[in-house]
């Protein structure tokens, strides 16, 4: 199964605060593992360096990114998929594009705790626990 992981799916996982952690770990676990074929957005990697540079060091930003690159495919973005976002009808232009990216990418699913922006994704979104249901695991 090819997955799309959101930003706030990778933030989850970095900040180690929310009640969402576990599943979203588990996610990236199953990424690992190589259950699951994982892609990200390449804008992510930017948001990840600079998030992880501003609350730890640079060299552990750097770090965090290799580990990303080697664990998950990039998604490129290219003129064609920001044109195909701007068609779909979606809350906001920002989900669009990573919908389109999910879908340029041929991902089975985008995994996301924020649902209410892809309702009208053309890839069905779910959460980590959702997507974490598919596979028999629980984690309450």
């Amino acid at each position: 199964m090819r997955v799309l992981l959101d930003l706030s799916v990778l933030l989850d996982v970095i900040r180690k605060d929310s009640a969402t952690h576990p599943a979203s770990s588990a996610v990236m676990s199953k990424v690992m593992v190589k259950e699951l074929s994982g892609v990200l957005p390449a804008h992510c990697l930017h948001y990840i360096f600079k998030t992880v540079s501003e609350n730890s060091s640079m060299q552990q930003a750097y770090d965090m990114v290799d580990w990303f690159l080697v664990h998950f495919e990039i998604a490129s973005q290219d003129k064609n998929l920001f044109m195909d976002a701007r068609t779909l009808d979606m809350v906001d232009f920002e989900h669009a594009v990573v919908a389109s990216i999910a879908r340029f990418a041929e991902c089975d699913h985008l995994i996301t705790w924020d649902l209410d922006g892809y309702k009208n994704s053309p890839i069905e979104a779910l959460t980590p626990a959702q997507l974490l249901e598919k596979f028999g695991i629980r984690l309450d």
